[in-house]
């Protein structure tokens, strides 16, 4: 397995992929040589710098895409071509006709797709999505759910902020649970944004947005996401949801993280990922074994480009309300 990106996921999934037994990692491709030349030493396997000559050259059987939001298309329908099984970051693109041809060249190829929206794998989120599944409380009526990041993120951690939004960078995880949650498509969007905070320091991109969505079934989604949040927070990432059904309700949390350590700064330490014994353990790691079943095994992937299109239809019309102020239908739906 190669990966394309060396930034910050690319080098925590060569760790994983390194120390996952149904992967080996083979080489490693960024843009820049800077990037590309610590991973490929740390691991000791090739890096390239042209991604045609990595897809040609390095013996690839399966890809994991870490580049930014906006560059994914090309390098992943470049291995499609090639039949290289593709693990993706989410969102697919930020562009639907990207979406679409990426869909169509997935069933034209031999090769097997996985869009990684993690969270599908993350214990909590889990045990949700049973407890909805379950039937004990009837369908799904309304959600609510939120993703923040602290201020760092978009100034610190990712150099290519002003080429985002929070919504595509963080939004997408969130409507990919809502959908998965429901079981519905969304049919309509209304959403509303601030730009302020991250203007005034030269980044062109809203600090938080606000999102209405309807679904087929008339279920109801409301849902923020902010990148804003003061440093001084506990944990970089704010996350939760509210799932109202006919006859319960179920609530996920997974900002506090159940262990607190209190030091030189009060901190929540994350449990959702820890090491043990030596190696990463946790929903990541699920990332990775999912992959395994469709790419290695052969199961149907659980999370295809098909839902990696629809994901992006909706951030679409969520950016077109963004512009005409106004509730947006959703391409598809």
């Amino acid at each position: 397995m190669g990966i394309v990106g060396c930034g910050i996921m690319g080098k925590l999934f060569a760790r994983l992929i390194d120390e996952h037994g149904d992967f080996a990692l083979a080489a490693v491709c960024d843009h820049s040589r800077e990037n590309v030349n610590p991973v490929a030493e740390q691991y000791n396997v090739p890096g390239f710098t042209d991604v045609e000559q990595f897809y040609d050259q390095a013996g690839l059987e399966a890809v994991y895409i870490a580049t930014p939001d906006f560059a994914h298309y090309s390098y992943t329908l470049a291995a499609l071509q090639r039949d290289i099984h593709v693990l993706v970051e989410k969102p697919l693109t930020m562009d639907r006709s990207e979406a679409e041809a990426l869909a169509a060249a997935e069933g034209q190829s031999k090769a097997k797709a996985m869009v990684r929206f993690g969270n599908r794998c993350s214990p909590p989120y889990m045990a949700a999505k049973n407890a909805i599944a379950g039937g004990e409380h009837g369908r799904v009526l309304s959600v609510k759910g939120h993703l923040n990041d602290t201020i760092m993120v978009p100034t610190e951690m990712i150099s290519w902020s002003d080429k985002t939004t929070p919504a595509w960078f963080l939004l997408s995880h969130v409507l990919d649970l809502a959908a998965w949650f429901t079981e519905q498509r969304p049919v309509r969007v209304y959403a509303a944004g601030v730009k302020d905070v991250l203007a005034a320091r030269g980044i062109d991109t809203y600090d938080a947005i606000q999102a209405q969505i309807t679904y087929q079934n008339g279920a109801m989604g409301q849902f923020e996401t902010s990148w804003v949040l003061p440093n001084t927070m506990p944990q970089v990432v704010d996350m939760g949801f509210q799932i109202l059904c006919e006859q319960g309700i179920v609530k996920v949390d997974t900002h506090q993280q159940m262990v607190t350590e209190i030091g030189s700064k009060y901190s929540y330490v994350p449990t959702l990922m820890t090491n043990v014994e030596g190696k990463l353990e946790g929903y990541l790691v699920y990332s990775l074994d999912l992959f395994a079943g469709c790419a290695i095994r052969g199961k149907p992937s659980p999370i295809g480009f098909d839902q990696g299109l629809e994901n992006v239809a909706t951030l679409e019309a969520l950016h077109r309300s963004l512009a005409t102020g106004r509730a947006e239908e959703i391409a598809g739906s």
